[in-house]
């Protein structure tokens, strides 16, 4: 089992489409098994994937956070507290969108 494909696991449920993204890890699970892949490679697999994309990740979550933190921000903020006070679909959809700026500027 490569690495690609633990990664791609690994996108897809990160990226926020769960439902798909965990039938893409449980086939990414039996593809392991089917391998014969120890756990300890499948650990090893898992570190090098997961240890490099943390910092990128926390760096992201910090760019967030002073992006939205700035005060020409405050609309947008209390928007952002609003619609984490109650979760729900269209809620979590609308967070998206701020999400989704951050990622456009950052990248």
């Amino acid at each position: 089992v490569s690495s690609a494909l633990l990664q791609r696991a690994i996108n897809h449920v990160l990226a926020g489409n769960t439902r798909r993204g965990f039938e893409f890890a449980a086939r990414v699970i039996l593809v392991l098994k089917e391998s014969r892949s120890t756990n300890a490679e499948f650990v090893a697999y898992s570190m090098a994937i997961l240890v490099p994309t943390v910092a990128h990740f926390s760096e992201i979550i910090a760019y967030a956070v002073n992006f939205y933190l700035g005060d020409d921000k405050q609309k947008e903020r209390a928007e952002i507290v609003r619609l984490s006070d109650s979760i729900n679909k269209e809620n979590t959809r609308n967070l998206m969108v701020y999400v989704y700026e951050i990622l456009r500027k950052y990248l």
